[in-house]
């Protein structure tokens, strides 16, 4: 799993999640969130800068 290059644990179901993100104005077909930070469980992750 990817998130584990950034030492983010498994997400279970009942966790609590966030992310902040954005999508491409003109991009085609179906949105899709590019997650700048997700929160988990009360911790941070900086997804798009270079893993921990």
């Amino acid at each position: 799993m990817r998130l584990n290059q950034w030492k983010m644990p498994e997400i279970r179901n009942g966790a609590m999640l966030s992310a902040v993100g954005f999508t491409f104005k003109d991009e085609q077909g179906e949105a899709i969130l590019r997650a700048e930070y997700v929160w988990l469980d009360g911790n941070a992750y900086g997804l798009r800068s270079s893993p921990a």
